[in-house]
């Protein structure tokens, strides 16, 4: 059996209104992803595959992770939804405005149930992002290796 690792990168730049904004870890993005990494070289053994999105806030995090054992490769199939994209599509559908942080959770409920029923679309199918999630997980697990995936929310 192989163990496949999921790391949700370090905090993003939450204050932003799109996705060039948010896509930067904030200054403690940049300290949770260093803890992690020096966690995970004390108490596990190295990564036989390394794989990170191609996303900023996906490559700074497992750069301030430091050496995971293989050399990385990015691969876009680990990237984040189109979550401002998906956010406008709802706003304009139901005549609402985008989130609050007080309504953030009940907001991306509503949000991700219209996107799965096809009410709304991004810039991809909710079908298209999960099987492009599914593809990359079955391709990263492996019996008998360790895979680290850096990735977003996803």
């Amino acid at each position: 059996m192989g163990e496949l690792v999921l790391v949700r990168h370090g905090q993003a730049n939450s204050a932003a209104d799109d996705e060039a904004g948010y896509d930067r870890l904030s200054d403690l993005g940049h300290q949770q992803a260093r803890w992690l990494g020096e966690w995970l070289r004390d108490h596990d053994a190295p990564f036989d595959r390394v794989l990170t999105g191609s996303l900023r806030r996906h490559r700074e995090t497992l750069a301030a992770m430091g050496e995971m054992g293989a050399t990385p490769e990015v691969d876009a199939r680990l990237n984040e939804l189109d979550y401002f994209n998906l956010t406008k599509a709802h706003a304009a559908r139901n005549g609402t405005s985008q989130h609050t942080p007080e309504n953030f959770v009940h907001h991306i409920t509503d949000v991700m149930q219209a996107w799965q029923r096809a009410e709304i679309q991004g810039d991809e199918t909710y079908d298209s992002f999960e099987g492009r999630v599914a593809e990359m997980l079955t391709l990263a697990a492996r019996p008998g290796r360790r895979v680290l995936c850096v990735t977003s929310g996803a």
